[in-house]
């Protein structure tokens, strides 16, 4: 039986084409398919006997039905193996089959037929593997078929059944049998398949989840081998900015703003691609409610105000206009969204350029923001299916930083908020983006913030002003223990550093005994022998019922917002991802007290400690 069985599954194979057996989801629908076919020939074989063994006086015309039964299904698979054409089989067996069938049914009684019930294989082979355009022609086919037999049967045009009428319930009971017969085998053959297609499928949908998996710990890994040199290279460069002790010539000045620029443009596209992956992962999560057009415009703004200053564009804009217009849209994404543009906007345009800003309600329920630049316009084959990732829309090659993240990252943001962006160009003349967000009613006035004021100037590189700090530096690489202790002592502050948690902890108890010491610790998180996370767990610990809390802000390389939410969870006060922006930590610094060691008698509250 074990040989039969592999003997029958080598020709099985045999049947599957050569194109389709790379493919094991193909290959088993390949088997699948002549199984099905094999087993009809073997039933109808089967048939042909017990009907020999019935009736042994056998005519040409019964002996030439039998075997062309028998030889189509087979005929059908050869084909399906020799063309790789699925459809094209089905539909040469299962024609063959009703024409078989009906002819049968013509010369044995007509709609009376003792042949009838064999039209059932046909629909079944259909309905299992046949496409739905494949399955209505066919049964309209046999439909027709049906009701010729019964207009024909009514109207006396067939000869009288070749069936003898004692003979008539032994065929009947064969017919029904051999029919059922080629129906269970081919559903068993078809659930034998289907169970291993369904056993691939899960082995994908496995080796799938794994590949994603390994595609974000990748990028993971990536985000934080490249944040960690990317915080010595803005850091050495705000320093070398800093120092006047002598002045920097404007060459020298000059060399350190482009060091600087061009590791922002290397940390943007970090950004981008961690974005767009967790977009496409879904784990961005929105918060969805009305937000003022005019808040997230302004805030969008002045963000993209420098760069338009730099490049000498200038930005077109009302915000009083547009002040009773609220959208529903998640206020963070969306000004995510309007930077994008603007930033599009402003890089791809023309010297001396303009870029306009306008929105309206539409009849349809929405409001249509639009962006409207004086660039050089896009290919007239652009279209908005380009917003594919590293499609520049024809700016490959040009001087024009860029990665072709920011339109798709904007065109998921704004399908996630049920919105549309697309755009008009026309070549020398400038584009047009356009998003459109359903309108929602305007908010009441006393919630209306204050009058839209004018665009801010950008913000001097001035540091705010801080009292000295004890700070605690808990970080394992040398160049940026090094650099943050440079930063933070050419600003006044006393600096430890220590090289991971562990060592935090025995710094901190090294004066246990006496008012702790530190103002405030930075705390890296992937450090050898303790990690920040677990420094942090056990310093909260420690100040368990001492009515002491120490402010720790979490600098890390660790960027995703798994990471964030792991620190605050952990018992941090704050966050700072690398690379380290200057302003923002000494903005944090400066909210904390000088001399209010480990936070005594203070209160400080959890995520609270500055805005980061």
């Amino acid at each position: 039986m074990a040989g039969l069985l592999r003997i029958i599954s080598a020709l099985l194979d045999l049947l599957v084409p050569p194109s389709a057996r790379a493919d094991p989801r193909l290959r088993l629908r390949h088997r699948g398919i002549a199984k099905s076919l094999l087993s009809i020939s073997g039933v109808v074989t089967i048939l042909f006997a017990v009907y020999i063994a019935v009736r042994p006086q056998l005519g040409l015309q019964e002996v030439i039905l039998f075997v062309a039964a028998i030889v189509s299904p087979a005929l059908g698979a050869l084909y399906v193996r020799l063309t790789g054409q699925i459809q094209g089989g089905l539909i040469l067996t299962n024609v063959a089959g009703i024409a078989i069938v009906a002819y049968w049914c013509g010369v044995t009684g007509g709609i009376r037929s003792v042949a009838l019930p064999w039209f059932l294989p046909n629909l079944f082979l259909l309905s299992t593997f046949g496409s739905k355009r494949m399955l209505i022609i066919t049964s309209g086919l046999l439909f027709a078929v049906i009701a010729g037999l019964f207009l024909a049967t009514i109207r006396g045009w067939l000869p009288p059944s070749q069936v003898p009428a004692i003979l008539v319930p032994e065929f009947n009971f064969l017919s029904m049998v051999s029919s059922v017969g080629v129906v269970v085998l081919a559903a068993i053959a078809m659930t034998g398949e289907r169970e291993k297609s369904k056993q691939f499928l899960l082995e994908a949908k496995n080796a799938a989840e794994a590949a994603n998996q390994a595609k974000s710990v990748f990028l993971a890994s990536m985000s934080h081998e490249l944040r960690t040199p990317l915080n010595a290279i803005l850091l050495s460069a705000d320093l070398l900015r800093e120092d006047q002790d002598p002045p920097l010539s404007p060459k020298q000045l000059h060399t350190a703003d482009e060091l600087r620029l061009g590791g922002q443009l290397l940390l943007g596209l970090v950004n981008q691609v961690m974005e767009l992956s967790s977009i496409e992962a879904g784990k961005v999560s929105l918060s969805m409610g009305a937000t003022r057009l005019s808040e997230a415009l302004s805030d969008a703004l002045s963000v993209i105000q420098p760069l338009a200053l730099r490049r000498h564009i200038r930005i077109d804009f009302n915000l009083e206009a547009l002040a009773d217009l609220v959208v529903l849209a998640d206020p963070s994404q969306l000004r995510s969204v309007l930077i994008n543009l603007l930033s599009n906007a402003v890089k791809f345009n023309r010297p001396q350029g303009e870029v306009r800003v306008g929105a309206q309600r539409t009849d349809q329920g929405t409001v249509r923001i639009e962006i409207r630049d004086t660039g050089p316009g896009l290919p007239s084959r652009a279209g908005a299916g380009d917003f594919q990732p590293f499609n520049r829309l024809g700016a490959e090659g040009s001087h024009i930083e860029g990665t072709g993240l920011g339109l798709p990252i904007t065109e998921r943001l704004v399908q996630m908020m049920s919105g549309r962006l697309g755009f008009e160009s026309v070549q020398g003349q400038g584009s047009t983006f356009w998003v459109e967000l359903a309108a929602q009613a305007p908010l009441p006035k006393a919630e209306q913030p204050p009058p839209p004021r004018a665009l801010p100037a950008p913000a001097r590189e001035g540091i705010p002003s801080a009292k000295p700090l004890d700070v605690l530096i808990a970080e394992d690489h040398p160049i940026n223990q090094k650099l943050l202790r440079l930063t933070l002592e050419k600003r006044g502050h006393r600096v430890t550093v220590v090289s991971n948690g562990a060592e935090a902890l025995q710094a901190l108890n090294d004066h246990a005994q006496n008012a702790p010491h530190f103002d405030v610790v930075l705390m890296d998180l992937m450090m050898p022998i303790m990690d920040g996370l677990e420094a942090t767990r056990r310093i909260r610990q420690m100040e368990s019922g001492s009515g002491r809390r120490i402010p720790i802000v979490a600098v890390t390389a660790c960027a995703m917002d798994s990471d964030r939410a792991a620190c605050f969870a952990a018992g941090m006060d704050d966050y700072l991802a690398k690379p380290v922006d200057t302003q923002n930590l000494i903005r944090i610094l400066a909210a904390i007290p000088s001399g209010n060691h480990a936070g005594q008698g203070q209160g400080t509250t959890n995520h609270g400690v500055g805005a980061s």
